[in-house]
């Protein structure tokens, strides 16, 4: 019977074997100090990125002092206007814009008269008039009937939420009132008008119940402003 012979490791094989050991746990610790330092890198950049970014700040909410002017209304397609000559019936009527933004008028043909607002107009009609030689010195006014390119907004607690068109001179009042007026618990007072002021939005607390009751004096609106009506604590 033949004697298993045991193979005994030299100290070169233990060597070789110890430093391949080494070098896995070498490679081991330095893959994980390398995720640990981009880790840290991740952190630092997106902190950089939070502190150079900062939120915008709210809109501001300030309180109404004096009622603001509303410049003249420029028209638009789709807005119902009148025009009137005086003595003229047949060079006065009711016009709506095109979707090319013009109108046909009698006598003076197809205009322009997007981005006119009614004073303009008026001007303009004159003029043409004079130069054609088919009236000496008109008298020419115009009169918007509906801007209905032009919106207001109401929302909150009133009854009839909704879009409303724009009018010439219209205020808060008659807005809230367009909308069925305030809901229950509704806090009137407390109103919120926002509004576009030189491309910034500005939120303006307008107490609607003390102008209804005469204490305070009515908010001319301009198109595009939204109203919204909370909702009263109590």
């Amino acid at each position: 019977m033949k004697s298993v012979r045991t193979l005994q490791p030299t100290s070169a094989t233990l060597y070789m074997a110890a430093s391949i050991c080494n070098t896995r746990a070498t490679c081991g610790e330095w893959l994980m100090r390398f995720q640990q330092k981009i880790a840290q890198i991740l952190i630092c950049i997106g902190l950089l990125a939070c502190s150079s970014v900062p939120p915008p700040p709210p809109a501001e909410l300030v309180e109404l002092k004096t009622e603001e002017k509303i410049e003249a209304i420029s028209l638009s397609p789709g807005d119902i206007f009148e025009i009137r000559v005086f003595r003229e019936k047949d060079l006065s009527g009711t016009f709506r814009v095109g979707p090319d933004g013009s109108i046909r008028f009698p006598l003076i043909g197809h205009m322009i008269v997007t981005g006119l607002t009614p004073e303009k107009l008026s001007d303009q009609i004159r003029t043409k008039l004079v130069q054609g030689s088919f009236l000496k010195d008109p008298h020419v006014s115009v009169l918007i009937s509906e801007y209905r390119s032009k919106k207001i907004f109401v929302i909150g607690k009133v009854a009839k939420p909704g879009t409303f068109p724009y009018e010439q001179g219209m205020n808060i009042v008659q807005a809230i009132t367009l909308a069925g007026g305030f809901a229950p618990l509704a806090s009137g007072n407390q109103t919120i008008l926002t509004r576009l002021r030189e491309g910034k939005e500005q939120r303006i607390r307008v107490p609607v119940h003390q102008i209804s009751r005469g204490k305070h004096p009515n908010v001319l609106l301009k198109p595009g402003d939204i109203i919204y009506v909370p909702e009263s604590i109590l």
